[in-house]
């Protein structure tokens, strides 16, 4: 029996959203002669889906408590797939792709993109446990 603390951030099928969109955004990027704009249009709309369902199930009043925690956690997790997946994208891939149209990522966007997994990571694990108190 895993500890609950691995349990927690066992990868579940979540994590098949983000992987989707990193292989649309390689197949688009790689078939584009405008991959820069490519690469941030999916990125925008994958993060605007993901944050109209935060808003509506981060509402306490919207009737849905029961459900609304089990899809906090799933949630979660595809934003922290996301951002390691987008790190691996415009960090390695992306420049790959295109050597001289690819903006590489700076150290405050690697700052912010790690320091997020990281308190994705912190939620999924420890809230729970913190919401049950």
């Amino acid at each position: 029996m895993e500890p609950a603390y691995l349990e927690a951030w066992t990868p579940t099928s979540a994590s098949l959203g983000p992987l989707l969109c990193f292989a649309s955004k390689f197949l688009v990027c790689w078939c584009s002669e405008e991959s820069e704009l490519a690469a941030l249009g999916i990125d925008l709309g994958f993060l605007v889906m993901l944050g109209g369902l935060a808003v509506v199930f981060g509402v306490e009043s919207v009737g849905l408590e029961a459900g609304a925690e089990a899809v906090r956690g799933v949630l979660v997790e595809v934003v922290v797939v996301h951002l390691l997946l987008e790190c691996v994208f415009n960090g390695w891939l992306h420049p790959w792709i295109n050597p001289k149209g690819a903006t590489p990522m700076t150290w405050d966007m690697w700052a912010h993109h790690m320091g997020s997994c990281f308190a994705g990571m912190y939620c999924k694990v420890a809230g729970p446990w913190l919401l049950a108190e």
